[in-house]
């Protein structure tokens, strides 16, 4: 608890300054299981919770988790394919391996309503050892997620990522 304790107050800063929900959490099988929860002090905001699970595939969060693996570990991983959550849910697995291929690339991920309608999510996965153990991502409704607000979060997930990954390899 002491380590999830330390990332929620690196996710409190991140929210302190783009005022957008922030999520952490991990693998679970194929799906993203929500950990750690900070919202947007916005009225209009995602709804989301903390214990909730989503396809990784649909989600950024997910996505930053699922960076490093090949396509043939994602078609075992899932069996009857990349089912649509939303109609913008990606489900080739040819785009996925690209948007994966990307992500491991610059170390962002990025997701325009796949998961929710409405919403955009900008992830990064977070490393111990050289393996992702997790990941964090920020969700913004689409009205407020221009250029520049998407870049600020990706700025801040990156310096967000190194810290937290040092509390993790530290503990």
């Amino acid at each position: 608890t002491d380590v999830l304790d330390l990332i929620r107050n690196e996710m409190r800063l991140i929210v302190g300054v783009c005022s957008e929900t922030c999520h952490f959490g991990i693998l679970a099988g194929g799906d993203v299981l929500y950990l750690l929860k900070i919202d947007s002090p916005e009225p209009i905001r995602m709804y989301s919770s903390v214990g909730r699970r989503l396809p990784a595939y649909a989600t950024g969060l997910g996505k930053a988790l699922l960076s490093d693996y090949t396509l043939s570990v994602l078609k075992k991983l899932y069996p009857d394919g990349l089912k649509p959550v939303t109609v913008n849910t990606i489900t080739s697995f040819d785009v996925l391996a690209d948007q994966l291929a990307l992500v491991h690339e610059t170390g962002l991920s990025y997701e325009s309503e796949e998961s929710d309608q409405h919403v955009r999510c900008v992830g990064t996965p977070i490393r111990k050892n050289g393996q992702i153990i997790a990941a964090v991502s920020v969700t913004v409704p689409l009205f407020r997620a221009t250029e520049e607000k998407i870049k600020l979060i990706g700025a801040l997930l990156q310096n967000a990522r190194e810290r937290i990954e040092r509390i993790v390899t530290e503990r």
